[in-house]
């Protein structure tokens, strides 16, 4: 049996290193497509800083912005948080938006069954609206969702909901049989 005890220190270390250049190449790249609005590259990009290390508040901060171009207003609104804490520039109040402006919405099921979600009166911010069609998406696909819509009514199936800013969360408890798809 053959050993080599002297290298095992060595590479030990070496990942820390690799992962502070990789770090820091995928941060210039993160950079670059958010300043040319490739915000599904920024997304990826953002996972896989992610998946290396706890993303810097700048990244956070993209990561938000990318999430919430794809619609997913909740996870956009937890980066933008953890941006804030820690980031010493502006996020242009990023969370505050997400607090006032949108509101929590859970819809229970009892089976996969989907149900449509239409807004009465569809937003003209095209960030808003895409987080209404990811909530829509996921209602159709799982016939559940669990996440924040911009404050305003809709449909919902046979159910009126109006969303309200602030902390305060909507519950739908859907009923067997009320799939509109």
């Amino acid at each position: 049996m053959h050993t080599i005890p002297l290298l095992l220190p060595s590479l030990l270390s070496l990942p820390a290193f690799a992962n502070d250049a990789e770090i820091e190449r995928l941060t210039e790249d993160i950079e670059a497509r958010a300043a040319k609005g490739q915000w599904s590259g920024v997304e990826r990009i953002y996972n896989e800083i992610d998946a290396l290390d706890i993303p810097s508040p700048e990244v956070l901060y993209l990561g938000a912005q990318a999430a919430a171009q794809a619609g997913d207003a909740q996870t956009a609104s937890r980066r933008a948080i953890y941006a804030e804490r820690g980031r010493q520039g502006s996020t242009e109040g990023m969370f505050q938006r997400y607090v006032w402006e949108y509101g929590r919405l859970a819809v229970h099921r009892l089976d996969r069954s989907c149900i449509r979600l239409s807004p009465l009166e569809r937003p003209f911010d095209p960030v808003k609206s895409a987080a209404i069609d990811f909530a829509a998406q996921e209602l159709e696909e799982t016939g559940a969702f669990f996440g924040i819509l911009p404050k305003g009514s809709y449909n919902l199936g046979p159910y009126r909901v109006d969303i309200t800013g602030g902390p305060g969360e909507v519950v739908v408890w859907r009923d067997r049989g009320d799939s509109d798809c």
